[in-house]
């Protein structure tokens, strides 16, 4: 496996909610897993970040004056001039659970600014190529980070979350079997 088990398991806790988004807003799931564990996983700590904790936000959406919702207060790093640089309490959306997190990622990127992606990713997306993630994921980094390699980033995250999805779900697959199967002797049935 590409990714570690503890970014396998943060992955498999975000997959519920980044399907729906994928049924409602037509985000491929791999994407939106991809940007979220890219915004959100610390190495030095090996977990996901304070923002991911303590507010459900994967992706480090911002609470502009527009933002009605919950928000929460921490520092960030900006590339400002070509420069990372640290920038002070910088006010950033805080959602009730992934769910809503990931609805309101489905929903951001649908709006003026980002909606241009999709024109990039075919109708069915068992049939989205390499290209056409690369091109969306291209068009929503134009506006989503400062950091001008961030779309290589992510790319390269979002490829390790789709080579071992396949992996994960089938431990998920095994695991939910298992427990069906202990319920079933516990109750004393075949």
């Amino acid at each position: 496996m590409n990714l570690s088990p503890q970014q396998a398991e943060f992955v498999l806790k975000l997959y519920p909610a980044a399907e729906r988004c994928e049924a409602r807003w037509h985000v491929p799931k791999t994407i939106s897993l991809g940007q979220a564990l890219h915004e959100s996983w610390r190495q030095k700590t090996n977990g996901p970040s304070r923002l991911a904790v303590n507010a459900n936000n994967f992706w480090g959406i911002k609470a502009f004056k527009s933002w009605k919702g919950e928000t929460v207060v921490l520092d960030t790093f900006e590339f400002i001039g070509g420069k990372k640089e640290l920038v002070k309490r910088v006010a950033w959306r805080k959602y009730p659970d992934p769910f809503a997190a990931f609805e309101d990622y489905g929903g951001l990127l649908h709006g003026q600014r980002y909606f241009h992606a999709f024109d990039y990713l075919p109708q069915d997306l068992a049939t989205l190529t390499e290209e056409q993630e690369d091109q969306f994921l291209s068009e929503i980094a134009k506006s989503w980070a400062t950091d001008p390699i961030y779309a290589r980033q992510v790319d390269k995250v979002e490829d390790m979350v789709q080579a071992d999805l396949a992996v994960i779900m089938a431990v998920l697959k095994v695991v939910r079997v298992t427990m069906a199967a202990t319920r079933q002797a516990l109750r004393g049935g075949p």
